[in-house]
């Protein structure tokens, strides 16, 4: 069955990857929710929820070996009330992953053990919900947002070979994902100038930041188009711009 969006989801905030999560407290989230928003997690940054014992409403992963880095708790039940959302890439022994032509060498070194849990997502997660993804091969940055944002995922909308994975991946994820929500705020993304909160690890960020540059000006348009309100929290993001 085609999935249309959570149509209950009206505010949603959503957490990343840099050491930011340091601010985030369980207190925070549970003012959070009782605001009556859904608290989605990115990534590594369930490391964070999980040593706060909290348990957010969504997680999401873009590389194969962020399951790796969790398979205990994806398999002790620390995912039972969390639902997992994602591109439709990872069934199948990720047919549409290698399709579209990604790779990861990790996932090649631990390819059984991925497919593995893959094929507990139903049990071990609150919920499975795999995105429709049309694997089409095509160029990241020559994306008509405006007119394939809210239709479907499809390989020249999401592109996982580009470095900056907030915008070629989590946001038209996210935007496809929660169609009737017009509140976002996010916590620990676009912090260049910090490491992240997983590994402490640094890095070159400038080719994030010139991807990034590509497609800004689309999600602008959207964003003020969909009168969609956007907020980051925490030190300064790259991402402010948004704020439109």
């Amino acid at each position: 069955m085609k999935y249309l969006g959570d149509t209950n989801c009206n505010k949603l905030f959503v957490v990343g990857p840099s050491s930011d999560l340091q601010l985030l407290s369980f207190e925070f989230l549970e003012e959070k929710r009782s605001q009556g928003y859904k608290i989605f997690s990115y990534g590594d940054s369930i490391k964070r929820f999980f040593e706060l014992n909290f348990d957010p409403d969504y997680w999401t992963f873009v590389d194969p070996n962020t399951v790796l880095h969790f398979q205990n708790e994806i398999i002790s039940g620390r995912f039972r009330n969390t639902e997992l959302i994602v591109p439709d890439l990872y069934s199948l022994g990720c047919k549409n992953f290698y399709d579209c032509g990604y790779s990861s060498i990790n996932l090649e070194r631990n390819k059984n053990l991925f497919f593995c849990l893959e094929q507990g997502f139903n049990q071990n997660f609150k919920k499975y919900t795999k995105l429709d993804f049309k694997p089409i091969k095509g160029i990241g940055d020559q994306i008509d947002y405006k007119q394939n944002l809210y239709v479907h995922l499809r390989k020249d909308l999401i592109d996982f070979l580009n470095p900056c994975k907030f915008s070629y991946n989590l946001l038209p994820l996210i935007f496809f994902a929660f169609k009737d929500c017009k509140k976002f705020e996010f916590l620990a993304f676009g912090q260049y100038n910090l490491p992240r909160y997983f590994n402490n690890s640094s890095g070159d960020y400038l080719f994030y930041v010139k991807c990034y540059e590509q497609i800004k000006s689309k999600f602008i348009e959207y964003i003020k188009s969909n009168q969609l309100d956007l907020t980051f929290l925490g030190n300064q993001s790259y991402f402010k711009e948004l704020q439109v």
